[in-house]
């Protein structure tokens, strides 16, 4: 689904609308009175930021996979208020987290966490190309834009490189938010019932890669314990600017490191999808998907984690067969 947020600041392209939230997931939380939300971003602001505020609207509401995400205009000040399904520092530009609360007693009756708005588009709105592109029929611009992006990715996950641990999990700090006491915790999976709710599991952490998939899956012997770090890039948590330069990096729940094959130096996913073919929509959908032809790369022979990067369409396409019994038996065919 394709769908301005902000037409003026053409801001992203939602998952879902607020005439599209499913409530079979997220129930009451769909309904949430827009003035319960606008006087708690107001209190938020005052207690926060130090200002009041005399006008306060909500500009857009839409979902992700899991969480529902307001948009608070106060005067000047914009604010974004995330609200679950459920109940080492960088240059990546990510959300400043204003307030945050994991119960229900607050203004608007739900968890919530309040963020600092990061203006851009999601890498698909450019990703694809623009009207200026199509008009002017240049695929030198658009593979130009792209190259951007993956630069601004790559650059990134390099700095994910300075961070590993010896476990795989989630990150986890003391109450006084110290990052300079990390430690690894439990990770936590999201998986839809059948009924359409969604429930959140917790598990390890793990010491090793077999350990990990010993939990997540069946017949991994064999497979050994590699260094960790920080998850990958997807394109729907990825905003870049009208330069294609990234501008934010968003959502971060259930996030939790990983073997580095799969994490920091693997490939974004969009540019591995075709051996996922369960998962690839080509050559039905030529809109959001590229082509075989076009997804075709060939390795450079770079240092360092390179050689990790270079095989990670295979690597990453293993680990979810591994991990997704739906998926495993068209990878399976696509590997052989």
């Amino acid at each position: 689904m394709r769908a301005e947020i902000v037409p003026e600041e053409n801001h992203l392209t939602p998952r879902h609308q607020d005439d599209d939230l499913d409530s079979d997931v997220f129930g009451p939380l769909t309904s949430i009175p827009v003035e319960s939300l606008v006087r708690l971003a107001t209190r938020i602001k005052k207690d926060i930021l130090g200002t009041a505020t005399s006008d306060g609207w909500l500009v857009s509401k839409f979902a992700g996979s899991y969480t529902i995400i307001h948009i608070i205009q106060l005067d000047d000040t914009r604010l974004v208020i995330r609200v679950p399904a459920t109940d080492g520092e960088t240059t990546i530009p990510v959300p400043l987290v204003y307030d945050f609360d994991t119960n229900t007693d607050n203004d608007i009756n739900a968890p919530y966490i309040c963020m600092s708005y990061i203006p851009g588009r999601i890498v698909a709105t450019s990703w694809f190309g623009r009207d200026s592109d199509k008009a002017a029929g240049s695929t030198a611009m658009l593979e130009e834009r792209r190259l951007r992006i993956l630069a601004g990715i790559a650059k990134g996950s390099d700095e994910f490189a300075r961070f590993t641990f010896n476990k795989i999990g989630s990150i986890h700090c003391e109450e006084t938010m110290d990052i300079s006491n990390l430690d690894v915790g439990p990770c936590y999976d999201g998986r839809e019932n059948e009924d359409g709710t969604l429930n959140v599991t917790a598990s390890g952490p793990f010491s090793s890669t077999q350990a990990y998939l010993e939990t997540h899956t069946f017949n991994d012997n064999g497979i050994r314990a590699l260094d960790l770090s920080i998850l990958y890039f997807d394109s729907q948590n990825i905003l870049v600017d009208d330069n294609d330069c990234i501008a934010g990096v968003i959502d971060w729940d259930l996030a939790q490191t990983l073997p580095r094959l799969v994490g920091y130096a693997r490939c974004p996913s969009w540019i591995t999808r075709d051996w996922d073919p369960l998962m690839y929509g080509w050559p039905k959908d030529t809109e959001t998907e590229n082509s075989p032809e076009e997804l075709q790369w060939k390795a450079r022979g770079w240092g360092g984690d390179w050689r990790y990067s270079k095989i990670s369409h295979i690597t990453e396409a293993v680990w979810l067969a591994a991990l997704s019994p739906i998926n495993r038996l068209e990878i399976c065919r696509k590997l052989i």
